[in-house]
C-alpha cells in the first residue's frame, strides 16, 4: 500500500511536525506499507524536534524504510505520485469547508483515493481520522473483535458483584477519599491511573480510556499518560478497555505481557445506547467516557450503581471542558496538548457540555427503566448527576439539626430568604430540624413569619470575607463572640442535638 500526503509542503516546520508524527500512527503497520511518500519544497528537511511530540518518536524513525522525501522544487507535474497512491494524507484543509478537498489540479486524482484529514490545526477528529487508517485492513479488524470478546468474557468474570463504582477525575473525585468501596466492584478510567492513594485503595479490576489524543495520541502529554498506565496495568493486574479504533496503537506500544489483556469494543452510530455488552459486544458512539464506556460498561456487570467525580460546571466557566482533580491530572502536560492538537480545543465548550449533560440524561434513564439503580455520591452541576445525588456520609439517621449561618438576610429582597426557605423545607421533609442564624437587624415581619429564625450577628458576611485587604481582626473577633455566644445560650437551654 502506498500512502502520499497532500499538498506540497512548503513549510519546514508542518514537515517536521507531520515528518515525526506520522511515524507514531502508522509504525503499527509497517509491514504492510510499501511507501509513504512526503513531498515537499522547503529550504532543508527537517528542523528540530518538536518538545511537545513524544520523544520516543525519535526511535521510530530509522524503523520506517517506507518513508519517503522527495524534493519537488524543480519537479512540473507531480500526477505520477499520486497515480500511484493508495492513500492520501490531507494534512492541510480549508477550515471553513473541511469536508472538501481543497482545490488544485490534483483534485481529480486525490478525490479518487482513500482520503483521511490529518490536518491538526483546522481539523479537529484529526486524530481520530488518523486512528482510523486500521480500517483500511477489514482483516486485522475483524481479529482484533475475536481477541477482544474473549478477553471481555474474563472481565466479566473479575466484575461479578451487585454493587459497581465508576467514577470521573472531576475536582470533587478528591472526596473519594472519604468513602469505603469495599462493598463494591470499582472501574477507573483516563488520568485516574497516576492517582495512586485512592487506586491502591479501589484496586480496580479494570481501567477504561477512550481518548484519540490523551491516550493514543502522538503527544508529550499522551506519553506521560501512557507511563502512569503501564504502572497502574501491573500494580493493580487490571484489564484494559479501549476504543477498536485504537487497538492497534497499544498493541505497537504497550509491553507484550498486556496483549492478553486489553479488551477492545467497537462503535456504533445509533440514537439509544447498547447497555448489556455481553448480549451486544459494541458501545453507541458518544463525544464522553462517561456514556461512551463507563455507563454502559457498569450495566453490562452491575444492578446498583454510585458514580463519583463526574461534577460538570457552571455554564459561565466555559473555557474549558471542566476542571479536574488535581492528583488525576497532568497539569504540567496541558499547554503541550494543546500545542500537538489545536482544532480539538477550537470548539464551543458549552455546546459540548450541553450535549453530555442530555446524553447522560437519556443513557440514565435507559438504564433506569431497565431496572438498573443509579445514585451520585459528589456534587455535580450536571442535572442527571444532581438529581440523583446521595452522599453515603450523610447519614440523616444520625444528624438532627442543621443550623444555617446567614448574617446577611434582613428582608425580603434578594434570594438569601428563599435560600433559607428552601433548606428549611428539604430539612423538614428529612425529619431534620433547622435553625438560622440571622441578623439582628432582620425585619420582624421575617423573624415573625419563620420561628426557626434567631437574631445573632451584627455584622454581615462580606465584611469578615470579601475586603480586598482581608477582614479587620477586631471583625473577625466580633463575629466569633457573636456565634459563640449563641452556641452557648443554646446549650444553656438544653439544646445539644447533632
Amino acid at each position: 500500500m502506498n500512502v502520499i500526503f497532500s499538498p506540497v509542503f512548503t513549510d519546514n516546520r508542518e514537515l517536521t511536525d507531520h515528518y515525526y508524527r506520522l511515524h507514531w500512527y502508522l509504525y503499527p503497520f509497517r509491514d504492510k506499507l510499501d511507501e509513504i511518500t512526503l513531498l515537499y519544497e522547503c529550504d532543508n528537511n527537517l528542523g528540530e524536534f518538536p518538545g511537545y511530540l513524544d520523544q520516543s518518536l525519535l526511535e521510530l524513525c530509522g524503523k520506517m524504510p517506507a518513508v519517503k522525501m522527495v524534493d519537488v522544487s524543480k519537479m512540473f507535474d507531480l500526477k505520477a505520485f499520486f497515480k500511484n497512491s493508495d492513500v492520501v494524507l490531507l494534512w492541510k484543509i480549508d477550515p471553513e469547508q473541511p469536508d472538501k478537498i481543497p482545490v488544485s489540479p490534483l483534485k481529480s486524482l486525490i478525490k479518487s483515493k482513500k482520503v483521511l484529514r490529518v490536518d491538526h490545526s483546522a481539523e479537529r477528529f484529526a486524530g481520530s481520522f488518523y486512528l482510523k487508517f486500521a480500517e483500511l485492513f477489514p482483516d486485522e479488524i475483524k481479529s482484533y473483535v475475536e481477541v477482544s470478546r474473549d478477553i471481555f468474557d474474563r472481565i466479566t468474570d473479575r466484575c461479578r458483584n451487585q454493587k459497581g463504582y465508576i467514577f470521573g477525575t472531576g475536582p470533587n473525585l478528591a472526596l473519594a477519599n472519604d468513602y469505603d468501596f469495599t462493598d463494591g466492584t470499582s472501574i477507573a478510567c483516563n488520568s485516574m491511573v497516576r492517582n495512586r492513594n485512592l487506586l491502591d485503595r479501589l484496586k480496580p479490576p479494570l481501567i477504561v480510556i477512550g481518548d484519540p489524543i490523551f491516550h493514543a495520541g502522538p503527544s508529550s502529554y499522551a506519553a506521560a499518560f501512557r507511563s502512569e498506565l503501564i504502572e497502574a496495568l501491573d500494580r493493580y493486574n487490571s484489564y484494559l478497555v479501549v476504543p477498536l479504533r485504537d487497538y492497534h496503537i497499544y498493541k505497537a506500544y504497550l509491553p507484550s505481557r498486556f496483549h492478553s489483556c486489553i479488551a477492545a469494543i467497537p462503535y456504533k452510530n445509533q440514537e439509544n445506547p447498547n447497555l448489556d455488552l455481553a448480549k451486544k459486544f459494541y458501545v453507541t458512539s458518544t463525544a464522553n467516557i462517561l456514556t461512551l464506556f463507563m455507563i454502559p460498561l457498569a450495566t453490562t456487570f452491575f444492578k446498583d450503581i454510585s458514580l463519583a467525580g463526574c461534577d460538570g460546571r457552571s455554564l459561565d466557566e466555559d473555557g474549558y471542558f471542566w476542571g479536574h482533580d488535581k492528583a488525576s491530572q497532568f497539569s504540567d502536560q496541558m499547554e503541550k496538548i494543546k500545542q500537538a492538537h489545536p482544532a480539538f480545543f477550537a470548539i464551543d465548550y458549552n455546546d459540548y457540555y450541553i450535549d453530555h449533560c442530555n446524553t447522560l440524561s437519556k443513557w440514565l434513564a435507559k438504564a433506569e427503566e431497565s431496572g438498573k439503580k443509579f445514585s451520585n455520591i459528589t456534587p455535580s452541576y450536571i442535572p442527571a448527576l444532581r438529581d440523583r445525588y446521595s452522599d453515603p456520609l450523610f447519614k440523616t439517621d444520625k444528624i438532627s439539626e442543621v443550623i444555617m449561618l446567614d448574617p446577611d438576610a434582613l428582608d425580603h429582597f434578594g434570594h438569601y430568604l428563599s435560600f433559607d426557605d428552601k433548606l428549611h423545607d428539604a430539612c423538614r421533609s428529612e425529619g431534620i430540624a433547622f435553625t438560622v442564624f440571622g441578623n439582628v437587624n432582620c425585619s420582624s415581619d421575617v423573624v415573625d413569619e419563620r420561628p426557626f429564625f434567631e437574631p445573632v450577628f451584627s455584622i454581615h458576611s462580606w465584611t469578615i470575607g470579601n475586603r480586598p485587604n482581608g477582614p479587620k481582626e477586631s471583625e473577625i473577633v466580633r463575629f466569633s463572640d457573636q456565634l459563640r455566644r449563641s452556641l452557648r445560650l443554646r446549650r444553656e437551654r438544653g439544646l445539644t442535638r447533632k
